[in-house]
């Protein structure tokens, strides 16, 4: 391990490859916008669209990351949000 933190391993990504690393940004943050929407709005067209921009986009970044070899950012984005994010909606499911 390099002792870098995630924020610095970013920096040092954007500053090396940045249309790759500013477009996994835009990604994660359209992802998170498609959340926001998803949750805000409560039902409807809009509602769905907010949950497929949030899938898509979502894993989009995360096939940059993985194409590009950012395993820390990889592994982050994809245990953290999208397994994470994933296992609760089916835990909700089963649940509620």
């Amino acid at each position: 391990m390099s002792g870098k933190t995630i924020s610095n391993r970013w920096r040092d990504w954007a500053e090396n490859e940045p249309a790759w690393a500013y477009t996994a940004l835009g990604l994660m943050a359209t992802a998170f916008l498609g959340l926001i929407v998803h949750l805000a709005v409560l039902h409807g067209v809009i509602r769905q669209i907010g949950l497929i921009v949030m899938i898509v986009c979502g894993v989009g970044c995360e096939i940059v990351l993985l194409v590009r070899k950012q395993w820390a950012w990889g592994s982050f984005w994809g245990i953290c949000v999208l397994l994470g994010v994933g296992l609760w909606e089916i835990a909700s499911v089963i649940v509620g």
